[in-house]
């Protein structure tokens, strides 16, 4: 997700009305895709400004000088933010909005044991992207490829991270990754890492992750690793079904963790 993005409009002479000036912590993402919107760059030559009126293009709406707006459905959206000053002049802004489906990647085996058929599948079965959007793999041993379906060879033995992006001119939007295992002589085997569903919990409850949906072979190692949120420790990062006490804290807050098998 690509943030910290300002868009300032107002008339061709500055000093002819007010300047509405969005500042957004994002302009794409996967949905749903939260965003914070500000204001508070707005200004005017003649006063102060006193109203903020916000029309994010998917039904919602605000007033306030900030606010946070969720995109639920994937599309293309225009976020409008319209300010007024104390004499009752007027000045708009937009900015262009990138919500993204879930994507997936379906591997296919092919006959060389060292190539894979990669496709990006949409989750919810939504196939379009925003126009201009280009599909971009990372195959994790150097090279990229471009496509909505792409098949690649890998030139030798090994486990490779790959990654599918889309992007837009500078914008690039991470969508989804997936572990490829290739084996000289033999087949390709998936491995799919599954870390389990969402939970949320009280702070000094006992927390099991558990990775039992992963799959691809009867003998995969497990790696867990937190990426985000107040730290914790995992009583076996290396276990199937790792255990950790959630910490006490003051707000609302998440805990990510990832799972690599090999």
């Amino acid at each position: 997700v690509v943030a910290g993005v300002s868009v300032t409009a107002g008339e061709e002479d500055g000093l002819q009305g007010p300047v509405a000036r969005i500042d957004a912590s994002a302009v794409a993402g996967i949905a749903p895709l939260s965003i914070r919107f500000g204001g508070q760059g707005s200004g005017s030559p003649f006063g102060r400004i006193t109203d903020y009126v916000w029309d994010f293009g998917d039904g919602g709406t605000a007033d306030v000088v900030e606010v946070y707006h969720t995109y639920v459905d994937p599309g293309l959206y225009s976020a409008q933010l319209t300010v007024a000053d104390s004499v009752g002049e007027l000045g708009a802004s937009e900015l262009d909005i990138a919500v993204l489906p879930a994507f997936a990647i379906e591997q296919i085996s092919t006959a060389n044991p060292l190539s894979v058929r990669l496709v990006a599948a949409t989750v919810s079965g939504i196939v379009d992207i925003p126009s201009g959007m280009d599909y971009v793999w990372d195959f994790g041993d150097g090279s990229v490829g471009k496509g909505k379906e792409v098949t690649h060879t890998f030139a030798r033995p090994g486990v490779y991270t790959v990654t599918l992006s889309l992007t837009l001119a500078l914008l690039t939007v991470d969508c989804a990754t997936t572990e490829v295992s290739t084996v000289s002589g033999g087949q390709v085997s998936n491995l799919v890492a599954d870390a389990g569903d969402d939970q949320t919990v009280n702070g000094g409850e006992l927390v099991t992750l558990d990775g039992s949906g992963s799959s691809g072979s009867p003998e995969m190692k497990y790696g867990w690793t937190q990426t985000s949120g107040s730290s914790v420790d995992l009583d076996n990062p290396h276990a199937l079904q790792p255990r950790f006490v959630a910490p006490s804290v003051s707000n609302d807050t998440d805990l990510v963790f990832t799972l690599q098998v090999s």
